[in-house]
């Protein structure tokens, strides 16, 4: 199965507004104007909270903060509290909150896991605008990722070239080259390609006709990483399809292996060597360190069928079975003489007699 990922990711300084006052789960007394802005009378015995106003935010990430305060009667304070929807400290500083209008900002490192909560006191009335952005957060409206359909992966042009040949033969993957072919216009595609074949659709500062970041996968691996270009839309009344060219380079897998030796197969992330941890069941880090030269080599090799072995100097001795096969022979020469009978033959030492001189 082959499968065309889009990576064209974009990066801001701060990501987009993480706050939705739509998704809250409890609100108390406040009404929800839209997504990014909520209202409160006074009124009650206690604060009240709405919450979560963010999904989790994850613990150590930093963030952007800010809420404006309008239309604000009553002596009590609205604003962030400090407290997450877990019930422990989230990180936000108590400074993100007034008892008068204006804009409240700052930044914070999230803590615990949770999402933020805003609260009024029961003595504070008016209308909440809030904004929570991630640091260096991915822009979502103008990246261009996701999986492409392909349609029938035997008329991909890319499927013999990908999984048979090129994959044999590293040397006929070291140059550029591009493939051109077209994919269907299915649901899934108009969306990840943002619905492009509208007239005068648009992607803010991200033109989807220029070459966007991508991989060819095919049956789970990462065969080619390059460029994917749109450079047609078919329609009638709909669209149809859409004409792509992949630009290829050899930044992928046959990379890594050209020129290396089996001594520095890794696990991902892993020192050279470690890849032979769980081949030789030696245990972890059995592999590292490996080396390539002729006595370390020949060390290792057994010689328990060996009837000679050559040392890596050149003398020679003798190999396992030249050692149990005169080990044997030397046990049977000690074993007594058997008759024909069964019986054992008794050797007798015989003194010649000499006469005397």
């Amino acid at each position: 199965m082959i499968k065309i990922q889009l990576l064209d990711y974009k990066y801001d300084n701060f990501s987009n507004n993480l706050v939705n006052f739509n998704n809250v789960t409890a609100q108390s007394t406040w009404v929800i104007d839209n997504l990014g802005k909520a209202s409160i009378t006074t009124g009650g015995s206690s604060a009240r909270v709405i919450t979560p106003v963010t999904g989790i935010l994850a613990d150590g990430v930093q963030y952007e903060i800010s809420i404006t305060l309008s239309n604000k009667t009553g002596s009590g304070e609205i604003g962030f509290s400090t407290v997450g929807s877990s019930g422990t400290a989230n990180g936000i500083p108590a400074t993100l909150r007034g008892t008068a209008d204006g804009t409240f900002t700052g930044s914070f490192t999230a803590a615990g896991n949770q999402a933020p909560r805003i609260f009024a006191q029961s003595t504070a009335a008016g209308t909440v605008t809030a904004s929570i952005t991630q640091r260096g957060g991915i822009n979502w409206n103008e990246s261009v990722i996701g999986d492409l359909d392909v349609g029938d992966s035997d008329d991909f042009p890319l499927a013999v070239n990908f999984s048979i040949s090129e994959a044999r033969d590293l040397n006929s993957r070291t140059g550029t080259y591009s493939k051109t072919f077209k994919i269907p216009a299915t649901k899934n595609n108009n969306r990840v390609l943002k619905r492009s074949y509208y007239t005068g659709s648009k992607i803010p500062n991200n033109n989807i006709n220029n070459r966007k970041s991508g991989r060819i996968v095919v049956n789970d691996n990462f065969i080619l990483t390059g460029l994917l270009q749109i450079t047609a839309i078919g329609s009638a009344s709909k669209p149809l399809y859409y004409s792509c060219v992949f630009y290829g380079n050899n930044v992928d897998w046959s990379q890594s292996l050209d020129n290396k030796l089996l001594m520095n197969l890794a696990v991902i992330n892993g020192a050279n060597g470690s890849g032979w941890d769980n081949l030789n069941n030696k245990g972890a880090n059995t592999g590292v360190g490996l080396q390539v030269n002729e006595p370390s080599i020949v060390e290792t090799w057994k010689t328990d069928d060996a009837v000679e072995k050559t040392s890596s100097s050149g003398s020679t001795a003798p190999g396992s079975r030249a050692r149990s096969v005169k080990s044997t022979r030397d046990s049977q020469s000690r074993q007594p003489h058997q008759s024909s009978s069964g019986g054992s033959t008794k050797i007798r030492k015989v003194r010649r007699n000499r006469s005397p001189t």
